[in-house]
């Protein structure tokens, strides 16, 4: 039957274009602090970077513990980070309570805000300042951070790299070096120095692509359904050929017989002609 194959190939067309379209893979994507195009920095900061080191400041940490050895070093003054995606998180390096700076943060989209307290230990690396989780992907957010006076003066707060979740097809190409593994904890990952930045990518409308594949699918559909028609037709067309005549071969000299053929014409038996028209056979 035509119908049930052709019912059961446009299940199976849709159901394989609706699968590729499906599936979605979260990406955590690693941002230096030096990228102006996601942070900013406002005020009296210091960018410390290979090339251009702080000898002057009161925070000295080892530059080769820090993510590509650079961080923003400032004390009473402000910045933000303005990303798109599910999640954020945004790390520095941790000093002692006399010489670190308090910090609040806010987050619009969703209201948000958060605080870090500088510990006692000494110096630490890679130290969760604040996260944010289960954002709306489809809109921009920014984090605003400012550091606070604390009891004992203005100390110094350092600001290393930020982490963002993003959703990527899996059937696209394979992440960039510079993401790091996916994590839904506040686990601190370890930094790589050689990673290559890349921004957080800006979501770009499908319903192009969308359409184009819909369209394409009805096209295969379409034509699928020519081929099958076609063929049935074919198979009515050969059966209905006409069967050949058949004829009586039985003794045409036994008693008449008459046989309609499939054709519609009366089929005589044979007789055999007298020699003398005028005498009946004998």
């Amino acid at each position: 039957m035509v119908v049930p194959c052709f019912s059961a190939g446009v299940a199976l067309v849709l159901h394989a274009f609706l699968a590729t379209r499906a599936f979605a893979a979260s990406t955590n994507i690693t941002v230096d602090d030096t990228n102006s195009t996601v942070w900013t920095f406002v005020g009296g900061w210091s960018a410390v970077t290979p090339s251009t080191p702080c000898p002057g400041c009161f925070a000295q940490p080892d530059p080769k513990q820090a993510y590509n050895s650079s961080w923003h070093d400032g004390s009473v003054v402000s910045g933000s980070v303005t990303f798109q995606g599910s999640a954020i998180y945004i790390y520095g390096i941790d000093m002692t309570a006399t010489s670190g700076t308090n910090i609040s943060f806010s987050m619009n989209n969703p209201p948000t805000t958060g605080f870090h307290y500088f510990g006692l230990t000494g110096t630490t690396y890679n130290v969760l300042f604040f996260s944010a989780t289960n954002l709306d992907s489809s809109v921009a957010h920014t984090v605003s951070f400012i550091g606070q006076t604390s009891l004992t003066g203005a100390g110094a707060m350092l600001f290393d790299y930020a982490m963002i979740t993003v959703d990527q097809q899996e059937t696209t190409s394979s992440s960039p070096s510079s993401t790091a593994p996916l994590s839904t904890s506040s686990t601190s990952p370890s930094p790589s120095p050689s990673s290559t930045l890349t921004p957080p990518p800006t979501h770009k409308s499908r319903t192009g692509p969308i359409v184009g594949a819909v369209v394409g699918v009805v096209g295969v559909l379409a034509i699928l359904a020519a081929v099958l028609l076609f063929l049935r037709r074919r198979r009515r067309r050969a059966s209905a050929v006409p069967a050949n005549i058949d004829i009586d071969t039985g003794n045409y000299y036994d008693a008449p017989r008459r046989r309609i053929s499939a054709t519609g014409f009366t089929v005589e038996p044979y007789q055999p002609v007298p020699a003398d028209p005028t005498r009946p056979p004998s």
